[in-house]
């Protein structure tokens, strides 16, 4: 579903305000919202959207957990900025499938929210 200059996947729903929220269920066994920044292209913004996104909600004094989908090692450094706490990588190919629910789980483990750059 495009929304925007960004994409949901179909796990993801449109929320009223404009936003998305994915419902996972971390070990604690409460639900976690969270949204997934991605785009067709780079140089789209999700960079800047993440970065702002990340700020606003830790502005809000939420728990938010970073995450960043793929080998990076500048956005994950400026997402630990934004929002306070180190962000986590989620790569499929190094972490398996497994792996990566196994890393996000943990990651947003203590999180009210979870913010993923794709």
């Amino acid at each position: 579903m495009r929304r925007g200059g960004f994409f949901m996947s179909s796990s993801e729903s449109a929320h009223p305000s404009g936003g998305t929220h994915v419902r996972s269920r971390p070990a604690s066994g409460r639900d976690l919202r969270g949204s997934r920044i991605a785009a067709p292209s780079s140089g789209a913004g999700k960079s800047t959207v993440t970065l702002a996104l990340l700020a606003a909600l830790r502005r809000r004094d939420l728990r938010v957990a970073p995450f960043k989908i793929g080998p990076d090692f500048i956005d994950p450094l400026f997402h630990a900025r934004a929002a306070g706490v180190p962000s986590k990588n989620l790569d499929a190919w190094l972490l398996g499938s497994e792996g990566l629910q196994s890393a996000f789980r943990a990651g947003a483990e203590t999180s009210d929210v979870a913010v993923v750059r794709g």
